[in-house]
């Protein structure tokens, strides 16, 4: 009896061990499988066969693009100066249509023309369909990848508002539940009615305004991919609970994209009368196509702190929102639009120093609030118009359709 037991006991563990190789061994081949498709794609970028390339994404990836011709300035403009050494590729799931492949590529370049951010070299994730083998998510070859700087990339100015805005809700606050006359004005004067956001968005969409973000206005000014007729772009101060409940659906609604300004240290506390979004409502928005940037981590007036502290504020906010969303952040809004609201220089070039060693792209104001031609190239002084209580329509089409500046 016992040596029958153990005679079944041996062969159950030969059939597992032997069923265990194949799977490992099929597994092998399609890791190589899918580590060679990835391998042909990067080289049809370096030969600059786009044409090919655009042949193997997919429908939905073209539209993302405009069409060929945009697709090609995307790619050369953006990596004909950049070297790309494929490391290996994971296969982290695959359902009925799609593999989905965390991807290792190395990324460099000789030309002190280009600077590569740092996030550019983390893994990042590819979708390939199973039926005809065509790329469906492009990670760091996407519209979305971190912005590569071309640094001797010529002044540009171009009309497009940048609309500052914090909160939006169905009610203007409670004079009540402020201790001060001062925080309630100032709360009155940065809440925006729900059904004027309504009436704001409704007027883009008909009189054709475009909502975009602050990385497709980059994209279109270093790699010259396709911008709207009449681009706008809605950035949202804060990181209020009251912008994700009222501003959010609205902007689905409508099929426009904003840019969300975060204090991280502030993410899922109640401060002052209203409430703040949570990790989980960011990861939210992020499916809903909207863009996060950087508000700092406590929301101090820059220009006001030793250096080191105002590095800690730039800097840990970047890593929080990059660690936890797996999102690259190149963008920040100045609290308080310090230090250019002082005018102060020394602190100026100090903070900018920061922001390009960090692989920032570029920085919001909070002043002169009639301006809405930007120079490209002046990318961390970002003019807005600011969206407030006390804004009539009429006001808000002149400030966001008249070329002030």
């Amino acid at each position: 009896m016992n040596t029958k037991l153990g005679f079944i006991t041996l062969y159950t563990l030969i059939t597992l061990l032997i069923a265990g190789g194949i799977a490992y061994k099929m597994l092998f081949i399609r890791h190589m499988y899918y580590k060679s498709l990835i391998s042909k794609d990067i080289s049809l970028i370096k030969n600059e066969d786009y044409p090919a390339l655009w042949n193997n994404i997919t429908l939905s990836e073209q539209k993302k693009f405009k069409d060929l011709a945009y697709f090609e300035n995307f790619m050369k403009n953006k990596y004909s100066n950049i070297n790309m050494t494929l490391k290996d590729t994971d296969i982290l799931n695959t359902t009925k249509k799609y593999t989905l492949l965390n991807v290792y590529i190395k990324f460099s370049t000789t030309n002190s023309n280009y600077s590569i951010p740092t996030y550019f070299n983390n893994p990042f994730k590819i979708a390939i369909q199973n039926k005809n083998h065509k790329l469906e998510s492009l990670g760091q070859f996407s519209l979305h990848s971190p912005i590569i700087r071309i640094q001797n990339t010529p002044a540009q100015n171009i009309q497009v508002p940048i609309v500052m805005l914090h909160r939006v809700s169905p009610v203007f606050p409670k004079r009540s539940n402020f201790h001060y006359q001062y925080g309630y004005l100032l709360d009155y004067n940065l809440t925006l009615l729900q059904s004027e956001f309504e009436k704001q968005l409704e007027y883009l969409q008909v009189n054709g305004f475009k909502t975009i973000t602050l990385q497709t206005l980059y994209n279109y000014y270093y790699y010259k991919t396709y911008l709207p007729r009449k681009p706008i772009i809605l950035s949202f101060d804060d990181g209020r609970l009251s912008a994700y409940k009222y501003a959010v659906p609205l902007l689905v609604k409508f099929h426009d994209t904003a840019d969300f300004n975060i204090i991280t240290a502030f993410l899922g506390a109640s401060k002052r009368n209203y409430q703040y979004m949570t990790w989980y409502d960011l990861k939210n928005m992020i499916k809903d196509g909207m863009e996060i940037e950087s508000h700092t981590v406590t929301h101090l007036a820059l220009g006001t702190l030793p250096n080191a502290l105002m590095k800690y504020q730039v800097v840990v906010s970047k890593n929080a929102l990059e660690t936890r969303l797996h999102v690259p952040i190149q963008f920040i809004a100045y609290p308080a639009g310090s230090p250019y609201r002082n005018a102060d220089i020394t602190k100026e070039k100090i903070l900018e120093s920061i922001l390009n060693k960090y692989d920032y792209i570029g920085g919001l104001l909070d002043m002169d609030y009639n301006r809405n031609i930007q120079n490209l190239k002046n990318r961390f002084q970002l003019y807005r118009v600011r969206d407030s209580g006390n804004i009539s329509l009429q006001g808000f089409i002149h400030m966001v359709s008249s070329p002030l500046s």
